[in-house]
């Protein structure tokens, strides 16, 4: 009886903990960065770029883009207008992002667009990152072939960065909404866990007392 006894608390504890993993908070993301690309640009106007510009403890580098103030891009039909300020990257140069001072950091996502309505046809950005260990990762993004801006997501091995660069052959693509160095939450478990524990615990208090 003994051993059926352990067997049943074990049985249960598992149970319990697989409940707890249900019922856990959902995962999320915090502490990010975001280039937004908000402030170059004199408002209803773009500006002319072959430097840098820092932003958020971050450089971008461009060879030659332009910053483009929303109430500019909201003229007309032809520019990706989000609502925000944005970068238009008019060159098939790297883009270059590094972290001011040096160090290591992560990407998360960047929203990204054809640079006008005739050119909606499936452009592809090309990403490559410099480890900070040593080492490269790339991928490969497409957009869709609705005109305007759509999110694209990086996976979890995009860590650990001393450089991420974007290309695109055409030279054609605006950017927004660089998210970098978000940090995971840790989920809590749920109320629903909390109270299966404490009642598997005043279980075993009493299966203890009777023993």
């Amino acid at each position: 009886m003994t051993g059926i006894k352990i067997t049943s608390v074990k049985s249960a504890m598992a149970a319990l903990a697989l409940a707890g993993a249900a019922f856990c908070l959902p995962v999320s993301t915090a502490n990010a960065t975001v280039l937004d690309m908000e402030g170059f640009a004199p408002p209803a106007n773009p500006t002319t770029e072959s430097t840098s510009r820092n932003m958020n403890g971050f450089n971008l580098f461009t060879g030659h883009a332009h910053y483009i103030d929303s109430a500019h891009a909201s003229v007309g039909p032809s520019w990706p207008d989000n609502g925000t300020d944005f970068l238009l990257h008019d060159n098939s140069s790297p883009m270059i992002l590094t972290k001011i001072g040096g160090g290591a950091f992560s990407i998360q996502s960047f929203d990204a667009s054809e640079r006008h309505v005739s050119f909606a046809s499936g452009e592809t950005i090309n990403v490559s990152a410099m480890l900070s260990g040593g080492g490269i990762i790339s991928t490969v993004f497409t957009l869709d072939n609705t005109f305007g801006f759509e999110t694209l997501t990086f996976d979890a091995s995009w860590t650990n960065l001393a450089s991420v660069s974007f290309q695109n052959a055409s030279g054609r693509i605006a950017y927004d909404n660089i998210v970098v160095d978000a940090s995971t939450v840790v989920s809590a478990p749920g109320p629903l866990a909390i109270l299966g524990l404490g009642i598997l615990g005043l279980g075993l208090a009493r299966r203890n007392r009777t023993a």
